[in-house]
């Protein structure tokens, strides 16, 4: 189709500027073709709209340590629920924002385990 002719086109990038702390705290993910990372990870994602594509902030407040926690695991987590729970319930943004909040709280309940 011609959105997805468009943005193939798109190139992500990224930078990084030093605040007022001694050490980057924030990360970040970029995983421009999240339908590949999928398969690759035996967690395929062909059911959803196309092309699909996970860009992830993850700022550092009082240290680097939830930021990198979650920059490690927040697209794991994501791919199994996506690659599962929306070949059953679809992929409407309701199911979408569900499974992101999952997400999110699966990640809280475990890094402050």
């Amino acid at each position: 189709s011609e959105e997805t002719a468009r943005l193939e086109k798109i190139v992500p990038e990224s930078a990084a500027m030093q605040g007022r702390h001694a050490k980057q705290e924030g990360r970040h993910v970029k995983i421009p073709d999240l339908t590949k990372a999928a398969k690759a990870l035996k967690m395929p994602i062909d059911h959803l709209d196309q092309p699909c594509a996970l860009f992830g902030m993850y700022d550092g407040h009082r240290g680097h340590l939830c930021a990198e926690f979650a920059a490690k695991g927040f697209h794991g987590k994501l791919l199994k629920k996506l690659s599962t729970e929306t070949k059953e319930g679809g992929s409407s943004d309701e199911t979408i924002s569900k499974i992101l909040r999952g997400v999110c709280e699966e990640l809280d309940t475990e890094f402050f385990a």
